[in-house]
């Protein structure tokens, strides 16, 4: 997502088609409608993606001038690590985390608790 202000600074080409955006856990009411679309470069930590699709948005509508997910994470030639409280973003085929010291990765102090469990009924098949 892009804040529309930024899309005007850089001079993007929007299509302008707006669309309903719907929040986690809300599939009854749209929380934002977005002005369109379009498509840019994005470098993260040196690494670029090309051609990311990008949502387009009221200034209000976003707290940062972008919001960065899964149509870039997700891209086949990006590798991320979450390490801490960073993350590393690098090129997939240089094999960038070999060299990572795993002394440095630091194990979450939170406990990990079931809620809640569930037995399938038998039929189901997973």
């Amino acid at each position: 997502m892009l804040r529309h202000r930024v899309a005007e600074k850089c001079n993007l080409q929007v299509v302008c088609k707006g669309q309903d955006l719907y929040g986690f856990g809300n599939t009854d009411t749209s929380t934002v409608r977005s002005i369109g679309t379009s498509e840019v470069d994005i470098e993260l930590d040196d690494v670029v993606c090309r051609k990311v699709k990008v949502i387009v948005v009221n200034d209000s509508a976003l707290p940062v001038d972008k919001l960065v997910g899964r149509t870039w994470t997700e891209q086949d030639h990006i590798a991320y690590l979450h390490m801490g409280d960073g993350l590393r973003m690098r090129y997939r085929d240089d094999l960038p985390f070999c060299d990572i010291d795993l002394a440095q990765m630091k194990p979450s102090k939170e406990p990990l608790l079931v809620k809640e469990t569930m037995v399938p009924p038998k039929r189901t098949v997973c």
